[in-house]
């Protein structure tokens, strides 16, 4: 039997990811917790916020892609700042402009090590709804004007208990992945049914230590923090013994 792996990322996030699990001969169960819907008021709104801004920070590639059709990169002068490398390739899609993003990290403690805040001014966050003040707080602090433009909101999809039921029954390894905070919070709240017990022995693989935390602290204890997609996929051919 395939080895199961459990993607709970969003539709548009997950294509690339499932793509690299089906070429390893894995089987995948595309399980959306999410659905990533644009905010049409954020969007009208962000060309005044981008023209007093003078650098512009984007939370994720889904940030960037539900912006892209508002904004004329070329147009804008100042600094573009993605909180990782995905995020920077999804933005250099549209521009060819130099783009600063850490390379110790990708949240937004690492983006806060950037050697780019010297000098305040003011930053818009392009992001979802309801995301992490982290970042503005510290800059705040610093000195700088800080504003969001939440441009799309998430909402949440349980999983079934039919759908946990063939998660339970596969006959054969399975791995859940989950890559947002959110998502295991929507996951963990999943499980109230019979299986609740067994899924949570299962294998998890996440792309942050604080989203490995949280499954910890819901009795979940097989958990292993990656730092991307591409280290979950060479963690999982090495756990299971795939050349």
């Amino acid at each position: 039997m395939k080895p199961l792996v459990v993607v709970t990322r969003p539709t548009e996030r997950a294509h690339d990811f499932i793509n690299q699990c089906q070429k390893l001969n894995w089987q995948t169960l595309h399980l959306p917790l999410l659905d990533i819907i644009a905010k049409p008021d954020e969007l009208n709104s962000l060309p005044e916020k981008i023209n007093k801004a003078d650098a512009i920070f984007f939370v994720s590639p889904t940030a960037v892609s539900k912006v892209a059709n508002a904004i004329d990169f070329s147009k804008f002068s100042g600094r573009l700042i993605a909180v990782g490398k995905a995020t920077c390739l999804a933005i250099q899609q549209y521009c060819g402009k130099d783009v600063v993003y850490p390379t110790d990290g990708n949240d937004s403690e690492a983006v806060l090590r950037l050697p780019i805040w010297n000098d305040c001014g003011r930053l818009l966050i392009i992001r979802g709804e309801n995301g992490r003040d982290f970042l503005r707080d510290k800059l705040i602090k610093q000195g700088w004007q800080v504003d969001y433009a939440d441009v799309y909101k998430r909402v949440a999809r349980n999983p079934t208990s039919k759908q946990l039921s063939e998660i339970v029954n596969h006959n054969g390894k399975v791995a859940v992945v989950l890559t947002s905070s959110e998502i295991a919070q929507i996951w963990c709240e999943s499980l109230t049914s019979e299986n609740a017990q067994i899924v949570k022995r299962l294998l998890y693989l996440t792309i942050h230590q604080r989203i490995g935390d949280f499954l910890r602290k819901n009795g979940i204890h097989d958990v292993i923090d990656c730092v991307s997609e591409t280290e979950i996929v060479n963690t999982l051919k090495h756990r299971w013994e795939f050349v």
